[in-house]
């Protein structure tokens, strides 16, 4: 399986949202400085998370953006099906395929989709961005400064083995030096 870019992006939004506290609101320009995207995408994702009504927003100067408190319990697999859409994995149309409908691969393929779906379904964004690395980085600092964020693809698990990077980055967290 594979999620879009633009899904990659809006899991990244809605958890940092998630992690702040539930009335501070924020700016898409903070979001963007904070995640490490440009401000020209987050501000097409906030979009469509606000679509959505994950989002609560605001215009004005005292405006800003949150998380609605119910999109806290949005379920993972609930989610990236909404971003991704519900396609099939695979485009028996274009170009046209000779297997015609009995093909027992779309069957397979779709049954496959299911199980990612139901499994990411275990987990909520709430879970995810709860997670105590996850917590710390994406809170914002007494300091004000922009604190760092853990690069794409790590969320540490207890039960997985890490490299040093990774050990030293959470030894750093944890004894909040971050």
């Amino acid at each position: 399986m594979h999620i879009t870019r633009f899904t990659d992006l809006s899991l990244r939004v809605l958890m940092y949202l998630c992690a702040r506290p539930s009335q501070d609101r924020t700016t898409v320009t903070e979001i963007a400085e904070r995640i490490g995207w440009t401000r020209n995408h987050v501000v097409k994702v906030v979009h469509r998370l606000s679509q959505e009504g994950w989002l609560a927003t605001q215009r004005g100067r005292t405006g800003g953006l949150g998380l609605d408190p119910q999109a806290r319990k949005l379920r993972l697999g609930n989610v990236i099906r909404t971003l991704e859409g519900d396609d099939c994995l695979i485009n028996c149309k274009d170009p046209p395929c000779n297997f015609g409908r009995g093909c027992p691969l779309i069957k397979v393929l779709n049954d496959a989709q299911n199980v990612f779906y139901e499994a990411l379904n275990a987990y909520t964004l709430e879970d995810v961005a709860q997670h105590s690395v996850l917590a710390h980085l994406f809170a914002p600092s007494s300091t004000g400064k922009v604190v760092p964020i853990i690069p794409a693809g790590v969320l540490p698990n207890k039960d997985q083995s890490r490299n040093s990077d990774d050990a030293g980055l959470l030894k750093l967290v944890n004894e909040g030096g971050i």
